[in-house]
């Protein structure tokens, strides 16, 4: 078949170039002997068969320059005519798109390694990429964080009193965690969680509007509620009335 793609792949030719003979005459004396007929172009149009070493040969389509030729000699001889319009097999017919496979859910935790995004770039490519980063939001909040103290919500009698200091860092939108020390708790002050990128309960990602005074967050089955920020984020919050209505 002649396709855009296929007419370019080479591959050996099926016969020589030679007459092909429409029959054979067999009998016990001559066998294989022609009968001196053969295929010629008035043969060989669009929806014939033609016999090639013993197998019939459906011709699907033309290329423009041989259709050209049949519709210029269709205007001088009646003998000929256009070439019917290309036949599409079955087998010929596109693949269907495959099947777009969702990624694994990303567990996090001690089973995984490095964050959502770039666990993600492993299973789009053997050779992931490092997620990229806004460099503007990079270069004016690479130092800057957002810092609230928040008291954690349980119902058990040992969390009671248990303090925290919940951080967003503005560049990259991760968040921290981190319990301070209480005397006689038996509890060991220290990180409660890594810095990582988290998803609040609507499945997005943490924005630094999801932290204010008030407000509940749920950080891996946790609740805090926040009840108070540090000089930093009051005058950073202050100076960005368009991204921290409450300020």
């Amino acid at each position: 078949m002649f396709t855009a793609t296929r007419a370019r792949v080479p591959s050996p030719p099926a016969s020589n170039d030679k007459k092909i003979p429409k029959s054979y005459k067999v009998d016990a004396s001559n066998i294989g002997v022609q009968d001196g007929a053969f295929y010629d172009v008035l043969d060989l149009y669009v929806g014939n068969t033609v016999p090639v070493h013993g197998k019939q040969l459906l011709i699907v389509d033309a290329v423009p320059t041989t259709r050209q030729f049949y519709a210029e000699q269709a205007r001088k001889n009646p003998a000929f005519h256009e070439q019917p319009p290309a036949i599409v097999l079955e087998a010929d017919q596109p693949a269907p798109a495959r099947p777009k496979q969702e990624p694994v859910p990303y567990l996090g935790g001690v089973v995984t390694f490095g964050s959502e995004e770039s666990s993600l770039q492993s299973c789009l490519s053997l050779h992931p990429k490092k997620p990229r980063q806004d460099p503007e939001k990079v270069k004016s909040n690479q130092a800057a964080s957002l810092k609230f103290s928040a008291d954690i919500v349980s119902e058990k009698l040992e969390d009671f009193g248990r303090r925290f200091v919940i951080s967003f860092f503005l560049f990259d939108e991760t968040v921290s965690v981190f319990e301070e020390g209480r005397k006689n708790s038996g509890i060991v002050p220290g990180k409660f969680l890594k810095r990582q990128k988290l998803r609040n309960a609507e499945g997005e990602y943490f924005s630094s509007k999801d932290f204010y005074v008030g407000a509940t967050v749920r950080i891996n089955n946790y609740t805090f509620t926040l009840d108070g920020l540090d000089a930093f984020s009051l005058n950073y919050a202050i100076h960005h009335p368009d991204e921290f209505a409450w300020a």
